[in-house]
């Protein structure tokens, strides 16, 4: 069962008063994680209900200073990988003043494209409904990602006339299979076709 907003709101901002509210030995004392919370659900290709979760690390102690925000994309070509490929790099950002949060996303197997661009926008959209009880900055969200990560970041950033983009300040896109022009008919067949569901020359004719 999907806890609701308010609730998730109110989980995060509880752990985080508490003084052993982190679930990992390596987490700093100033730094507050909390794992697997819901910030949406969305059908898989035959229609079946999944649970999108994300982890977030942030300071215990901020002020009355709304902290920036940062949401990381893992990659994993489009097919694998989770979330917890980015806990240590929000647990760093975390110590250096933001709120991270490293976010899983319908995988190709799941579901084809554009379910993972949608399920990036439902994170930062999140982000944005809960601001004011997460204590996050809603005008200083950024978006980053590695590989297909980097690439899905990319998208949703640029999506400008989606109102779901449109708090995004900043995207960073590391190793992004940006041109698909550029790849061979290997890796045009396998990681980047299952994705889109289709033969991906089917989008330069």
């Amino acid at each position: 069962m999907s806890r609701s907003v308010a609730a998730v709101a109110a989980v995060i901002i509880a752990l985080a008063a508490r003084p052993n509210a982190t679930q990992a030995q390596d987490v700093p004392d100033g730094v507050a994680l909390v794992r697997d919370v819901v910030y949406a659900e969305a059908p898989d290709a035959g229609g079946a209900p999944i649970e999108l979760t994300l982890d977030a690390a942030f300071p215990k102690s901020s002020g009355d200073k709304p902290l920036p925000a940062i949401v990381y994309v893992h990659g994993g070509s489009y097919r694998r990988g989770s979330k917890s490929m980015g806990l240590s790099l929000a647990i760093k950002l975390a110590e250096g003043g933001y709120f991270a949060a490293t976010i899983d996303y319908r995988l190709s197997g799941q579901a084809p494209y554009p379910a993972a661009v949608e399920d990036c926008r439902a994170a930062v959209e999140f982000l944005v409904t809960n601001a004011d009880e997460l204590g996050i900055d809603p005008t200083r969200i950024g978006i980053w990602g590695h590989s297909a990560g980097g690439h899905l970041s990319a998208l949703v950033a640029t999506s400008a006339n989606d109102a779901k983009a449109r708090p995004l300040r900043c995207v960073v896109a590391i190793s992004a299979p940006i041109d698909f022009a550029l790849y061979g008919e290997v890796a045009l067949k396998g990681p980047l076709g299952l994705w889109l569901g289709t033969d991906p020359e089917a989008f330069s004719t």
